[in-house]
């Protein structure tokens, strides 16, 4: 870790990342419309788990494994936040959770920011929402808007003062509405909790000898998506279904000494599996291009030949799934983690070859006193650089060995927390909510990365 002290320059032209856009271009080429759209979220699931990431220590994932065959596969996906609901809240409106004011799982979306499911919804789809994390079932946090139906109504969570249900306890409604509604234009929110602690009942998996807690719960899940599929297949719609599986954030297993995710700014927590399949458009291929959870909501709209209703830090990734290109337009990923309990937060910004953590100095500031601050000049503020290219895992802290890459990247930093400053008010869950949340074990975290090697590292300190 390397202190930026004094010579950090923070002056100079740098040019705004996340820029807001009046709204998405129309797709280059005519496509199929996809008018049956399934957005599959998995919660603390780590891409490096599963089978088509390269895991063979277990059978985690074989369903998910088969159809990502034929399918769109992202290596280098990553979130922006280290938990669900900064996290999916990037993901919904496809900005930021600064620019949202959505910095930790306390406070949601604004219900007057206009999200993925109400812009489909607008247009004529039929939108359903099936999820197992009861903090997204709030009203309050945002996640309900655009939805005509949210499963599960009523629930009972895993553990008293626990926030998960069992994905088991609404499957069989998912099943149904798909009976019911094979035949209409909808987007369908599938958010399955189970490889969250603690256990999920009913999992055959976590019986078996064996079985890795972890693993068995991922291959609980993997039953699930194997059995929508099928179900998907036997309605005679799987040809024409646009499906993106992604995850909120992965887990840690004391791969930086920390286990959890909330607290951790690794990629064994902000790198997660993300994989589109659409039979009518995409060929299978892998995809090296670091990308963002924020930009699934122009994607998905892109696809749907649906027109951003709102300006949008994400960009859509349609050029690149259909080979039209290989890079994105933007070329940095930001990360945060806000109102840590000593009042530091910790920033992440990646660009193809590096990425830089800092960990700010405490500040007097809380989540009841308005935004997030910080001073990346200050002394006490401490970096690490890693670089991606030759250090996937984040072992080896270059930040003594290359303070221009640190002050380029810091720099960046800065100028994102300017233009990104939230425009509305979030709301928040009340006390007895929160309780909650620390009974479920928001507290402590970290993580780990699998990733292939960039080319083209440029040598900026030689």
């Amino acid at each position: 870790m390397l202190g930026l002290g004094l010579f950090l320059g923070l002056c100079g032209a740098v040019l705004p990342i996340g820029a807001m856009r009046p709204d998405s271009p129309a797709p280059a080429r005519a496509l199929p419309r996809a008018e049956k759209i399934i957005l599959f979220s998995v919660d603390t699931l780590r891409a490096d788990r599963l089978g088509c990431y390269g895991y063979s220590q277990a059978p985690t994932s074989p369903n998910i494994d088969a159809w990502a065959r034929d399918a769109v596969i992202f290596d280098r996906a990553y979130a922006h936040a280290p938990w669900t609901v900064p996290s999916l809240a990037a993901l919904m409106t496809g900005l930021y959770p600064r620019q949202l004011g959505v910095f930790t799982n306390e406070t949601g979306i604004a219900a007057d920011w206009s999200t993925l499911p109400e812009v489909l919804h607008d247009v004529g789809y039929r939108t359903a929402m099936f999820n197992s994390h009861s903090v997204l079932l709030q009203p309050e946090m945002g996640f309900t808007q655009g939805f005509d139906e949210v499963h599960p109504e009523d629930f009972d969570v895993v553990l008293e003062g626990e926030d998960k249900i069992a994905f088991s306890r609404v499957e069989d409604q998912l099943m149904g509405w798909l009976d019911r509604h094979a035949d209409d234009r909808f987007f369908l929110w599938i958010h399955d909790m189970d490889p969250h602690h603690p256990e999920t009942p009913g999992n055959p998996y976590l019986e078996e000898p064996g079985w890795a807690t972890y693993d068995a719960e991922i291959r609980w899940t993997d039953e699930v998506f194997g059995r929508l599929v099928r179900r998907l297949q036997a309605l005679g719609v799987w040809d024409e279904v646009l499906l993106v599986f992604v995850a909120d954030h992965g887990e840690a297993f004391d791969d930086h000494g920390m286990v959890g995710h909330q607290n951790v700014m690794y990629d064994e927590v902000l790198r997660v599996p993300l994989i589109v399949g659409y039979p009518p458009v995409l060929k299978a291929k892998r995809v090296g291009e670091p990308v963002d959870l924020i930009d699934l909501r122009s994607t998905i709209l892109d696809l749907a030949s649906v027109r951003e209703t709102e300006p949008v830090s994400g960009e859509s990734l349609v050029a690149i799934l259909d080979d039209r290109r290989d890079r994105r337009d933007r070329g940095l990923t930001m990360h945060s983690r806000y109102f840590f309990e000593d009042g530091h937060h910790e920033l992440g910004v990646r660009d193809r070859w590096w990425k830089l953590i800092a960990r700010t100095a405490p500040s007097e500031d809380r989540l009841d006193g308005g935004l997030p601050s910080w001073d990346l000049s200050s002394e006490d503020t401490r970096f690490e650089l890693y670089n991606l290219t030759t250090d996937p895992l984040e072992k080896s802290d270059l930040a003594g060995e290359y303070p221009q890459v640190v002050r380029r990247l810091a720099a960046e930093i800065e100028t994102w927390s300017r233009d990104d400053e939230p425009e509305r008010d979030a709301p928040r869950l009340d006390e007895s909510h929160r309780e909650i949340l620390r009974k479920l074990g928001y507290e402590t975290a970290d993580n780990q990365a699998v990733a292939e090697p960039l080319p083209d590292l440029p040598d900026e300190d030689a």
